[in-house]
């Protein structure tokens, strides 16, 4: 069985940033966080939690051992799977939280067909540049493809 997830960032309009990805249903959430590192470019150099609304702080949180100090409490380990934790139809992923790249999970379907990894299957707007500053810098740098060097801002 496959999960399809809608993964989209917060934030950025005309165009919207998403990427639809199929998963195996008994992926990890420190899988899923691969899934949408490569799904959107990115290097993962940044700390990094699942949770279930806009804001980090409230609720559950999934994130690496490595930050244990950073959150102090309401932790739950990366080896759990998507159908392990009873987050409702749709969760958050933040990534850097110095810019703050908050991402919307929808799951959206389940299907009898396996996939072994996670595949885009469709995708929209370009994902933003790692350590541009966040949403608003990131859209004002779209806007203004003058100001970046060689590919980075």
């Amino acid at each position: 069985m496959a999960i399809t997830v809608k993964v989209k960032l917060e934030g950025i309009k005309n165009p919207p940033c998403w990427r639809r990805i199929v998963v195996p249903n008994d992926i990890t959430f420190l899988d899923l966080h691969y899934a949408i590192q490569d799904a959107f470019g990115w290097s993962g150099d940044h700390l990094w939690c699942f949770h279930p609304t806009k804001y980090v702080s409230v609720g559950w949180r999934i994130k690496p051992s490595f930050e244990d100090d950073f959150f102090d409490d309401d932790s739950l380990p990366t080896s759990l799977t998507l159908f392990d934790v009873p987050f409702g139809k749709k969760f958050c992923y933040t990534y850097d939280f110095g810019d703050r790249w908050v991402h919307s999970v929808t799951p959206e379907s389940v299907d009898d067909k396996p996939v072994e990894s996670p595949v885009v299957i469709a995708e929209k707007g370009e994902a933003p540049e790692e350590d541009c500053g966040g949403v608003a810098a990131w859209m004002w740098l779209r806007d203004h493809p003058e100001e970046r060097e060689d590919g980075m801002w």
